[in-house]
């Protein structure tokens, strides 16, 4: 990641100085803002140092590479094609972001929601699930009058097996039974 990432401030930055402002290559170095935010390997401590690192290199491109003549001049209409590709490519890395950001948001979303409405050992529906489905099933009975019924099992004298003969055991007669 580190290579990659140095790779890239690198590139914003010399080509900046060699083909100038207008050619748009400095958006590269602020693509790299999300990309090590985002980035669950690194360190807070690191990602702070990395960000910190871009922002005074941005402003560094800022102060002395925003007005300065390029030292290459190119052909304009290549200046010009440069410049709406490298603005092409920064909007689709951030649009590729955005999404990557936004599937993972909703894959542990969906994980959370799994995890609030089930017992981690059985793998059944909590007690604050099967709430919500009685309810559910209470109105939709409320609206169109059909019947249905309930199951609830219990494992008679469970807290003296419990007891007996350890938390081990009764896990493996809970999930067993399940």
């Amino acid at each position: 990641f580190i290579l990659g990432y140095s790779e890239v401030a690198s590139h914003a930055a010399i080509s900046t100085y060699y083909i100038g402002w207008a050619s748009s290559f400095h958006l590269f170095a602020i693509v790299l803002i999300p990309i090590t935010i985002f980035n669950s390997y690194l360190s807070n401590m690191l990602k702070s140092g990395l960000v910190s690192f871009l922002f005074l290199l941005y402003g560094l491109m800022i102060f002395f590479l925003q007005e300065r003549v390029p030292a290459v001049i190119i052909d304009p209409n290549v200046q010009s094609l440069s410049n709406y590709m490298n603005y092409f490519l920064f909007f689709m890395s951030l649009s590729l972001i955005a999404y990557y950001y936004f599937k993972a948001t909703k894959t542990a979303e969906e994980a959370l929601n799994l995890m609030s409405r089930t017992d981690a050992l059985t793998k059944l529906a909590n007690r604050r699930y099967l709430l919500e489905k009685m309810k559910d099933e209470q109105v939709r009975f409320l609206r169109n009058n059909k019947p249905f019924a309930i199951i609830m099992v219990d494992i008679d004298d469970f807290k003296r097996l419990n007891d007996k003969y350890g938390h081990d055991c009764g896990d493996y007669v809970l999930t067993t039974s399940a």
